[in-house]
Order: structure tokens, then sequence, then C-alpha cells
């Protein structure tokens, strides 16, 4: 939310979409008071910001759902604080979404920092405008990190392999 000024003075017609439980909606005034900090902190970044019509919590969706959210997107942004191993991430490089991510926890160990995503660090909202904006800027970087991503996930999230090395961890233990 923080970044979106910047990509909107290149990009303007950029959204944001947040699945996940609507942190931010109320009917009545008894909702609103009982909206999380973080749901009120969100409004007021919203807000101050003019984003009122960029920003769109999309609710729950379904595992369909989900996947047709992600491909309609342009790209992936986890801008997390604290992540080990955020499977929303695996999930988007399976896509071949191209992934935008701050670069925190085991992060950096699912993906290579400019062939299959950008990492920036965390608390630098200029780095993540900037890294957004280059994805918008380079389509066919963007479609190459993306394939590049699928790749590479494909490997890593492969359910076979994934079981066959858990069992041999436990006959190990």
């Amino acid at each position: 939310l923080q970044a979106m000024p910047e990509i909107l003075k290149q990009y303007p017609q950029t959204k944001v979409y947040v699945a996940g439980d609507v942190i931010t909606r109320y009917k009545s005034l008894m909702d609103k008071i009982k909206i999380s900090s973080y749901g009120k902190y969100c409004l007021d970044l919203i807000k101050q910001s003019g984003l009122e019509d960029k920003v769109h919590f999309v609710g729950r969706l379904n595992a369909t759902e989900m996947c047709e959210r992600y491909v309609r997107s342009h790209v992936f942004v986890s801008p997390s604080s604290i992540e080990n191993s955020p499977n929303s991430v695996g999930e988007a490089m399976l896509l071949g979404m191209p992934v935008v991510s701050s670069d925190v926890g085991g992060v950096a160990n699912m993906l290579t920092h400019g062939k299959e995503g950008i990492l920036y660090p965390y608390h630098q909202v200029d780095a993540l405008a900037d890294a957004v904006c280059q994805i918008f800027a380079d389509k066919e970087k963007a479609v190459c990190m993306g394939q590049n991503a699928r790749k590479h996930a494909q490997i890593t999230h492969d359910g076979r392999t994934n079981y066959a090395r858990l069992m041999e961890i436990y006959q190990q233990i």
C-alpha cells in the first residue's frame, strides 16, 4: 500500500488484489468498531493515499478461484516483514508468475533474484515500487522470469520427490 502511490505515477491503472479474510469491511458501526488494528491501519493507508478504487479485497477463494486470480495478474507481490517459506510465493511460481518479494526468511532460497523474480529489502518501500515497475516496464523480462520461476518450482515442489525425501528422512530417524 505504501508503494502504490509511486507505482501509480508510472502505471496509473495498477490495482492490488488481496485474497483472504476481508479485514477492512464493515457494514455497521459495530462492525467498524470490531475491525482489527491491522485492518484499521490498512484502511488508513488506503484513505491517505487515495487508493479506495485501487485496492480490492477479494475474500476467501477456493483453489480454482485463487488460480484464476493469480493468472489474471501481472505480478505476484509478497511484501511480508516475516516469512519462512511462503506457500503463496511457491504457488505463484508454479503458475509462472513473476514474483516480487521482500527478502526475508527463506524466500531467497525459493527463487533466484533477477532470474525467477525480484527480491528487495522488506523495509525499503521505494525498492518494492521500483521492482514492480521493472516487471511492468519489460514484458519480455516478466515472461522470462515467470517461465524460470515455473521451471524451478516444478522441481522444488514436486510431490513425488518431496514425498520420497520425507520417507528417507523418517527411515533415517
